[in-house]
């Protein structure tokens, strides 16, 4: 069974071929939002564990009801795939090679065991940290880890960003400050060799080169 062929399904369609493919201790995950997945542990006979996270929330304390700061109460439960599903296709989550996954039994049997009363955290204890701490006594997040990344990823480019506009800026306000400087120092020149053709009567084309040394030696000496 291809991706091709359960994508065009619908989603009832879709879970059905799903189960029908896993076996009990099958980590799946379900897209909620385009940067989130919600992780369930497949345990059998349509029936999945997972924890639930925060579904209570209040617009003026969103950030901690969320679990992004502090702990909340939260829940693991058995549901039927179609409950964790809230109508959204399910993705089987291959195994890890990199990590040693626990025996099917020990798996199921520390799931049934974890059933009740949860804390839930973002960062540190969300429904993926909670499927592979069963799966493979490892308790990590892959999206909270590629989160950082993208965020650090951010930081650096707008710091970057931020150094070139002030060293931009830096710049320009010298730049800015040489050229009202070359301004006033021309003309001062003008007014005074203005006065000089007046008193010594000088002819255009003294005045023009004495100018021009005033800027030759204006730039030599700056």
């Amino acid at each position: 069974m291809g991706t091709r062929e359960i994508s065009s399904l619908s989603v009832e369609e879709h879970n059905e071929k799903l189960i029908a493919s896993l076996e009990p201790g099958d980590i799946v995950k379900f897209r909620r939002v385009p940067i989130h997945w919600h992780f369930v542990l497949y345990i059998g006979n349509g029936q999945v564990n997972h924890l639930v996270g925060p579904t209570h929330f209040s617009s003026s304390n969103m950030i901690r009801e969320c679990g992004i700061i502090g702990q909340v109460a939260s829940e693991i439960r058995e549901d039927k795939f179609s409950v964790a599903a809230l109508g959204d296709k399910g993705v089987k989550v291959p195994l890890d090679e990199n990590k040693k996954k626990k025996d099917q039994k020990e798996i199921l049997k520390l799931a049934k065991k974890k059933i009740g009363r949860a804390p839930y955290n973002l960062f540190k204890d969300n429904c993926e940290h909670h499927v592979n701490e069963l799966v493979y006594d490892s308790k990590e997040s892959s999206q909270v880890e590629t989160g950082f990344t993208i965020l650090g990823a951010i930081f650096v480019g707008l710091g970057f960003i931020s150094t070139a506009l002030f060293a931009w800026m830096k710049r320009s306000s010298r730049q800015k400050a040489a050229r009202e400087i070359e301004i006033e120092e021309d003309n001062f020149t003008e007014n005074t060799l203005s006065v000089l053709s007046e008193t010594a009567h000088l002819e255009d084309d003294e005045i023009l080169m004495a100018k021009q040394s005033c800027r030759s030696m204006r730039h030599q000496y700056r």
